[in-house]
Formats: structure tokens, C-alpha cells, sequence
């Protein structure tokens, strides 16, 4: 069972968030390719010590943890503990069945609660994964201030935030799948619209570190910030995939030969698009062709 967030991190975090929204970088005119920026659900190994408290998780605590959910659920009010308990339940279900496959029923079934209940904190099962993936992205970015906070030059803390969020995807893909897939394409506009924002918001800091990277002369700066942070995050994407149809793929030893590639060796990454682009073009044009034919 996942422990609650800490109110703490969570109210300096956002407060963070408030305080730059007048400065972030953000790229409106293009969004990532993808959306795997959810955070873990259970660990059961921990990083290295050099990342946040929060990620340094062993099997050793796992006890601890649990005791402690108990503890926290005792200060909130019984309204608050039933809602909780009713995310934990979705999480676990969206997790193991998929989201398609699960049930308000199903939830409410295992806890023992009402349908009414759980309409009553959500409204809808598309509500309950909206909430899912918000409590999700709060301790993820709570977490990247962190390490965007620790000592290190622009490249360190890219590299370690690439790392975590490589990490997070190893462990559980399956949730993140689910989520992404869901959110991604979802015929829902507020629950797309809330998993654009997000992601756009997150996805804003990796960007921020290439700029940075960009100005001290370690990445090319002649290619767009934007794209390099598209290339790194779609390739986890499509390695992460893999892992569906072979075991033991490893998304942070993927990651950091493709942060060697941009970043020690600068390679320029501009031609090698062009070139992708014009294959493609030449691709649909002989399809249409077919196509009038």
C-alpha cells in the first residue's frame, strides 16, 4: 500500500508552482510526444542516495510504510480516509486489470462501499483517474525539485532527473501505461486537458535544463530545446514499450547511452531529423500515389 503524500512537500511544491508561473518556460506551440511522467506507485528498491528521500525506498521498510499510512490516516476526518482508501483501491485495479477492465462496482466491491460513495468523491471513474494521475504528478514534481535544488551543474541534475523518471517507468509501467494510454486519447476534454497541463508542466523543467546545458556550450545549440527533450523522452517511451514484449529491458541503461550521445559527444541531432522527415514524406507521397491510381 502506497503512504499518503507529505503535506509538506506537497504544499512547498505547490507554492513553487504558484510562485513561477509568471517564468516558466513553457512550449505551447509543441507538446512531448509522450506522457510518462507519473510517478511510482509501490518501490520496492530505492535509488542512490544522491536522489530525494522520497525515492530511497527498500524492502526493509516496506513495514514501516505501511504502519505509517495508518498513523496519517488517523489525523484526517473520516471523509478524508474514505477517499483515500478509495484512490488506493482505483491505483491498484487501474494497475493490475487496466482501466477499461475495472469497475466502479469493482472499487467500491473490495472496499466494501457503496457505488455512492465513490461517485461521491469522484463522480466518475474517468474522476477517479483524473485524481490518480494528479496525486501522481504533485509527488513527481515534488520529487524533480529535489534533485533540481541538490548541488550539480545544469548536466548532473538533468542526468539524475532523467534517471528518476527512467526509474519510475521500469517499476511500474504498467500503471503508467494504462494512465497515458487513457488520458492521452480519452474522448474525456477535461481529463486530456488536465494530462496536457501537466505533462506540459513537468516536461517544462528537463526543457529548462537543455536551455541551460545549451548556454554552457554541452548541447548542440543550434537544435531546438523542445526537440531534444521530445528524442530523450520518446525513446524511454519506445524501450518502456518493448518491456511488454520482452522481459529485463532496461530503461535507465537506455536513457543514459542516449544522454552520452547528446550531451559528451554533442552529436547534432537536426540532420538526422531531416532526413527521418523526408523518408516519411517520400512514404506518403508513394501512398498516395497508390492511393489515386
Amino acid at each position: 500500500m502506497r503512504s499518503l503524500p507529505t503535506p509538506g512537500r506537497r504544499d512547498r511544491w505547490m507554492e513553487q508552482r504558484e510562485s513561477s508561473q509568471g517564468t516558466e518556460r513553457f512550449d505551447e506551440s509543441r507538446l512531448p510526444s509522450l506522457g510518462l511522467v507519473f510517478p511510482l506507485g509501490r518501490q520496492t528498491t530505492g535509488p542512490p542516495a544522491a536522489y530525494p528521500t522520497r525515492l530511497r525506498a527498500t524492502e526493509q521498510d516496506e513495514g514501516d510504510r505501511e504502519a505509517d499510512v495508518v498513523d496519517k490516516s488517523k489525523l484526517l476526518t473520516k471523509g478524508a480516509r474514505t477517499r483515500a482508501m478509495i484512490l488506493r483501491q482505483a491505483e491498484e485495479s487501474f494497475r493490475s486489470e487496466g482501466y477499461y477492465d475495472t469497475t466502479v462496482a469493482s472499487i467500491a466491491q473490495a472496499l466494501r462501499v457503496s457505488e455512492g460513495t465513490v461517485f461521491q468523491h469522484f463522480g466518475s471513474k474517468s474522476g477517479l483517474l483524473s485524481a490518480v494521475m494528479d496525486e501522481f504528478y504533485d509527488e513527481l514534481n515534488a520529487d524533480a525539485m529535489d534533485i533540481l535544488s541538490a548541488p550539480g551543474d545544469a548536466e548532473e541534475r538533468f542526468r539524475r532527473l532523467v534517471d528518476a523518471w527512467a526509474l519510475r517507468a521500469e517499476r511500474d509501467w504498467k500503471l503508467i501505461r494504462e494512465i497515458v494510454k487513457v488520458a492521452r486519447y480519452s474522448t474525456d476534454p477535461e481529463l486530456n486537458t488536465r494530462w496536457k497541463e501537466n505533462n506540459r508542466r513537468y516536461t517544462s523543467l528537463h526543457r529548462d535544463l537543455i536551455i541551460q546545458m545549451q548556454e554552457q556550450g554541452l548541447v548542440d545549440p543550434e537544435v531546438s530545446p523542445s526537440l531534444i527533450r521530445d528524442i530523450v523522452f520518446g525513446t524511454m517511451e519506445i524501450v518502456a514499450l518493448g518491456q511488454d514484449l520482452a522481459a529485463g529491458l532496461t530503461i535507465r541503461q537506455e536513457a543514459r547511452k542516449l544522454l552520452d550521445l547528446l550531451v559528451n559527444r554533442r552529436v547534432s541531432v537536426a540532420g538526422t531529423i531531416d532526413e527521418r522527415l523526408d523518408r516519411i514524406e517520400e512514404k506518403l507521397d508513394a501512398a498516395l500515389r497508390l492511393g489515386i491510381s
